[in-house]
């Protein structure tokens, strides 16, 4: 296969990201994650992870797709509660896969000189670099269309800033706003 095809084949498919099932039975902490729709054998689209992963006493992290209904739910709930980084570990229970805390933090994750942000932390970076790069219209238009109107703010210099200091956004909304300004940054 041409590179070029080779590489569309692995971004339709989540590039090298390992499959749920190479992750059953194993601990790792999710560093952060990714949400992406999919279109299932069916042809019917939903959504689910990809996360930044860091098995037990590797230093290298990975990306792993976090599959299963159950599965996005528990990480929207994570998510809500800001505790990425997590240390989690995936199991089967019957034919759904499932999180769960480890009993026992018997070994020690190996520690990244990765700097790690919070979702909205990312968000913030990743609209102050839209204001800088996309024309005013544009970044308009996706703040609209993303529901971030309650959170713009106008510095004394007239530049566009999010201020979430009375209210942030559902965490659903803020990966789906990062995604959005991704895709629009061209990455």
């Amino acid at each position: 296969m041409s590179d070029w095809l080779e590489d569309a084949w692995k971004q339709g498919v989540g590039g090298d990201a390992l499959k749920t099932s190479e992750l059953v039975n194993r601990c790792f902490t999710i560093i952060s994650v990714d949400l992406k729709t999919i279109t299932d054998d069916k042809g019917k689209e939903r959504e689910t992870y990809v996360g930044v992963i860091q098995f037990d006493n590797e230093a290298e992290e990975v990306e792993g797709w976090l599959g299963g209904s159950g599965v996005k739910i528990q990480i929207d709930h994570i998510l809500d509660r800001d505790l990425l980084p997590m240390r989690v570990k995936l199991v089967l229970e019957g034919k759904a896969y499932k999180l769960v805390i480890p009993a026992k933090a018997t070994s020690v994750v190996a520690t990244s000189a990765k700097v790690t942000r919070t979702p909205l932390e990312n968000l913030e970076m990743l609209f102050d670099e839209a204001v800088g790069q996309l024309e005013q219209g544009t970044v308009l238009a996706l703040v609209e269309r993303l529901g971030l109107e309650p959170y713009m703010a106008y510095t004394a210099e007239g530049d566009m800033s999010l201020d979430f200091s009375h209210e942030k956004p559902a965490m659903s909304a803020t990966i789906k706003a990062i995604n959005a300004l991704k895709t629009n940054l061209g990455r």
